[in-house]
């Protein structure tokens, strides 16, 4: 069985996310992100969250479109849900942990740099 609390907050971080992405241009996902990010695009950042929420180590990788970054992420988001089953307490938290902290680093990034475009 899923736990019902940890699945709320996966949602909860992954609705932020999703609407701190929704609030960027076309250009801006292609546009070096800065600080502790360095010079990785939001495209190429979406795309490793969603590759570590999977477990898959990551050395290089072609520059992915907007679009499949987020499907990516949504794919990998279920793939979390369907293995948060089969996981003991203790694991499932850790996962849920990491994943969470992960996303809201981008979102305070994101959300950040909007307040100083402003």
């Amino acid at each position: 069985m899923v736990r019902p609390s940890l699945v709320k907050l996966l949602e909860k971080s992954h609705r932020q996310l999703l609407e701190a992405v929704g609030n960027q241009t076309e250009s801006e996902f292609h546009r070096s992100l800065g600080g502790e990010y360095g010079d990785s695009s939001l495209v190429e950042v979406l795309t490793v969250i969603a590759w570590q929420e999977r477990g898959v180590s990551i050395d290089s990788f072609e520059r992915p479109m907007p679009p499949q970054a987020i499907h990516d992420l949504v794919g990998a988001r279920w793939q979390t849900l369907k293995a948060l089953e089969s996981l003991d307490d203790q694991s499932a938290n850790t996962l849920v942990k990491e994943i969470i902290e992960r996303e809201k680093k981008l979102v305070t990034h994101l959300l950040h740099k909007m307040r100083k475009v402003k």
